[in-house]
């Protein structure tokens, strides 16, 4: 089932989304990704050359972004976008967005999340001890 992000980038990025199969991201991450689609679409176009990505989620407290099929002539000029977006989201919270004070820990010792201080500490307070 596809989910109202990927909806979303489908329709204003027909031929990135094309064969993407999953976008999950936190709120806070979207809008690092959202600055860069745009650039990603323009070189796409400006080139004429393929451009597909895969997948975009979170996993082990990081931004990962795959790409299917890219030409090899634009492949690093897109790469360090990427870099960029992943390097961007392990300093910013996952949840709100901010980029201050931003640890990357393993929350209740299973899943590695990356927060800052503020909603480290509201999930601390609302898991039960």
């Amino acid at each position: 089932m596809e989910n109202d992000l990927l909806s979303r980038w489908r329709t204003q990025y027909p031929e990135l989304f094309k064969e993407c199969f999953e976008v999950w991201l936190p709120q806070g991450w979207i809008s690092i990704v959202e600055k860069r689609l745009p650039i990603i679409e323009a070189i796409r176009v400006r080139t004429g050359l393929s451009v597909e990505i895969a997948q975009i989620k979170e996993k082990f407290g990081g931004l990962r972004f795959y790409l299917d099929f890219i030409h090899e002539s634009i492949y690093d000029e897109v790469s360090k976008l990427v870099d960029e977006m992943e390097k961007e989201a392990e300093k910013t919270c996952e949840y709100c967005g901010q980029n201050n004070d931003v640890t990357t820990s393993a929350a209740g010792g299973y899943w590695i999340r990356t927060r800052c201080a503020d909603c480290l500490k509201r999930d601390r307070e609302e898991v039960p001890a």
